[in-house]
Formats: C-alpha cells, structure tokens, sequence
C-alpha cells in the first residue's frame, strides 16, 4: 500500500487545523479508479493543488495493471466547485472511474469502535503462509465476529528471499474499546484461527 500527498500535507497542516473548526472548510472523499499509469496519479495530484484542494489523508494500491486511489481532501468554500469541476474534466480526460462524495462529521469515529468516553485500542496483525483457498474469509469471519472494526486490511502473494517459493502475506490494523476486550483471549483465538489455515502470526499494539 502506498501513500501520496505527505508532501503536501505537511505545508497546510497548521492553516489545516485552522480552517477545520470553520463551517466554511469541507471534506471531500475521492475514489478514482483507472489503468495504472504514474502521470495520472502526478496530475489527479496537481490539479487538486492547482484546484486549492488540501490532501488530508491518500492511499493507493495497484492490482494487475490497474489502480485504486482514495483521497480525503480539505477544501475551502469558494473552491468547492472548481474542485468537483477539475475532478470531472479529469475524470474524462484520462477515462478514470471516479466517485466523489462530502463528508460527514463524525465519519471517521463510525470508521472504529470506542468506549464511550473516546477512549479505543488500535492493533496491527500481521500474517504469512503459504498461500491456501479460503483464508482470507478465516480471518475475516473472525474479526467480523470479535466485534472490532478493521480500518485497513491488504494481502499480497510474495517469493521467499532464498527458495523464490510463494508465500502469502497479509496486514492488518484493527481498533477496538478498550473496555470489555479480553485482550489475552482475543490473541489466542487469533492464533488458534491463523494456525488453522497455515498462517503464522504477530500482532503490534499501535
């Protein structure tokens, strides 16, 4: 997974805190979607500059000649519709697939699970095996069942450093409250789920 834009970021983040309070900045949420090409991604990124857009938070992976690209870009009124124009004329230029909508306070919090004084817990699991049908739906069905929510969740196939044999790898980061969480028997399950499809596994708390 790849992350863009931290240039950027880093010259508006004081103006950023600023402007958040104002009921005159938004937030933009961006999916674009098209054959992997670094020139899109260079201009999609400097017409948003161009545009007045400030790019919050960005990820991009690339799948087999193709990329997904997801954006969270602060925009101040007055810009708002220079902005949705420069992502259309774009979107149709290069023959992206493009999804734009506003954002809604309080849409990260519904992202993960908090206590209700605020207070959550963020993990990241790592895993590696070989590469077996249906283990990723293990895993999945587990998380899903163990009531935490998953904020980023990326697999891939790699070739070990000295054999070159597959191998499976896949990472994780999940949050969950703090209260009510049996973190001790929350890891072993996890492990027990993990060792049934082959998979060795880690978990960092973040």
């Amino acid at each position: 997974m790849l992350s863009i834009g931290n240039g950027l970021r880093a010259g508006w983040r004081t103006a950023c805190l600023g402007r958040r309070a104002m009921s005159s900045y938004k937030r933009l949420i961006i999916t674009a979607a098209g054959t992997d090409d670094y020139e899109i991604i260079t201009k999609l990124t400097s017409e948003i500059q161009l545009a007045g857009g400030n790019i919050e938070k960005s990820r991009m992976s690339a799948l087999s000649g193709d990329f997904t690209l997801q954006i969270l870009l602060g925009v101040q009124e007055g810009r708002w519709e220079s902005i949705r124009n420069t992502l259309r004329d774009l979107g149709k230029e290069k023959k992206l697939f493009l999804i734009t909508r506003w954002s809604e306070e309080g849409d990260e919090r519904k992202m993960a699970v908090y206590d209700s004084d605020g207070s959550c817990q963020q993990w990241e699991i790592r895993l590696t095996g070989s590469d077996n049908i249906g283990l990723v739906y293990s895993i999945i069905q587990f998380l899903g069942k163990s009531g935490v929510a998953i904020n980023s969740f990326d697999t891939a196939t790699l070739s070990a450093p000295y054999s070159g044999a597959p191998y499976f790898s896949m990472k994780a980061r999940i949050t969950f409250p703090i209260s009510g969480i049996d973190f001790s028997e929350f890891k072993d399950k996890l492990g027990e789920t993990a060792n049934k499809v082959g998979l060795d596994c880690e978990t960092v708390v973040l």
